[in-house]
């Protein structure tokens, strides 16, 4: 009951700080993010600590469990449960797993046994996305040629996280909307966070990415191959 008071926002002088075991605020287990191909924050099947990054709004998220499973006390093995302080700021992703954030702000996540014993909690920065950079090796190619372009999401403020990095690029899978202007280039394929344009004639296209307002353009020149 102390950490889920803490967690909620309560007023008790004894919401544990320290850390002994795991990065968890009762410092008893881990709560992690696992980053997907779509994440700009860390690599792909990376799991990083939930509390080192900020998590972009209208973006999907997991967060694994490292931690210990009581016995429930018929002696089986308990069920963990991971929810939302505030549904309203972040709630299940009811059509994969995980999360999703819908509003800036601070907001708790809890992981509990299905027979409502708190095993750990953290609390995760929520941070709308403020500008998108996109970036590629270069932003000339040759007719005939493929190049693949990177959108990455930034917030507005820094965070600092528990190693003393400042980061302002935001976490989970955002859903970009990606379009070229211009018959130089189409889109070949694309990911949530990446596309990969062809070259089909000399001059120049604009390929934009965009989140909702939030949107970044880049201008790219196709040359006659050599």
């Amino acid at each position: 009951m102390l950490g889920l008071a803490c967690v909620l926002g309560l007023s008790l002088t004894a919401c544990p700080s320290d850390h002994p075991s795991g990065s968890g605020e009762l410092g008893k287990a881990d709560l992690r993010i696992v980053c997907t191909i779509d994440d700009a924050a860390c690599e792909s099947g990376e799991e990083v600590p939930a509390t080192s990054v900020p998590i972009a709004v209208g973006a999907s998220v997991d967060v694994a469990y490292h931690g210990p499973i009581p016995k429930s006390a018929s002696g089986a093995q308990s069920t963990v449960i991971l929810f939302s302080s505030s549904p309203a700021m972040l709630s299940e992703n009811k059509v994969d797993h995980g999360f999703i954030a819908w509003a800036p702000g601070i907001v708790g996540l809890l992981a509990r046994t299905d027979q409502a014993t708190v095993l750990d909690f953290v609390h995760l920065v929520l941070a709308d996305v403020a500008r998108i950079e996109l970036t590629s090796s270069s932003n000339t190619l040759a007719v005939g040629k493929e190049q693949v372009w990177f959108a990455t999401p930034h917030g507005s403020e820094t965070l600092v996280d528990s190693q003393g990095f400042a980061r302002t690029v935001l976490a989970g899978t955002v859903l970009y909307t990606w379009e070229v202007d211009g018959p130089a280039v189409e889109i070949r394929s694309r990911t949530n966070r990446s596309v990969t344009l062809l070259a089909k004639e000399p001059g120049q296209a604009t390929l934009r990415a965009s989140v909702g307002s939030v949107a970044a353009e880049s201008i790219i020149t196709v040359e006659v191959a050599p």
